[in-house]
């Protein structure tokens, strides 16, 4: 009976594997920077809406450390776990991934970190609305859009900030 349910289950497995390899590795990349930025997000959320009393800049920093991680072992073996387009590009460059590659995982990259913001947006929902009192903003003392993207610092230079994204 087990040795029968072994078998059910082995082809199941095999009817549900996806063929297609890019298909295969754009899920894995889609999958690898929703978990990232899931981890990352949340944490930045928490430490944001807590007013630093339920955690702190490193709180955060840590959360997104777990979520490299966690996106490495997850799809790692299927992808190569860029999780980046910057990533896939360098990789692309220097000949270790195919031009044609490129598109897909860049754009399997940007739906995740979508879906995983938008999920993270839904989960805080009501601890942004109370921290920003309502109103969603890039800046002020209770912006909220650092949750979910960085901004140039008031009086840096633009040649500054350039350098400060490029040299990542």
């Amino acid at each position: 009976m087990k040795n029968g349910m072994m078998t059910h289950a082995k082809k199941l497995m095999m009817r549900m594997k996806i063929k297609n390899e890019l298909a295969r590795q754009c899920l894995g990349e889609i999958i690898g920077t929703f978990v990232l930025l899931l981890f990352g997000c949340s944490g930045a959320a928490q430490v944001k809406t807590g007013r630093d009393m339920k955690g702190q800049f490193l709180s955060a920093n840590l959360s997104f450390a777990v979520g490299v991680m966690s996106a490495m072992y997850l799809c790692m073996g299927v992808s190569g776990a860029h999780l980046n387009p910057a990533v896939s590009l360098s990789f692309c460059v220097l000949g270790d991934l195919p031009w044609k590659k490129l598109l897909p995982y860049s754009l399997s990259q940007v739906l995740g970190a979508y879906l995983a913001s938008a999920v993270v947006f839904v989960m805080y929902y009501d601890a942004i609305m109370n921290y920003g009192g309502g109103v969603l903003t890039v800046f002020g003392p209770n912006e909220t859009a650092s949750i979910f993207a960085t901004y140039p610092t008031e009086g840096v230079s633009l040649q500054t900030n350039i350098f400060d994204q490029v040299s990542k």
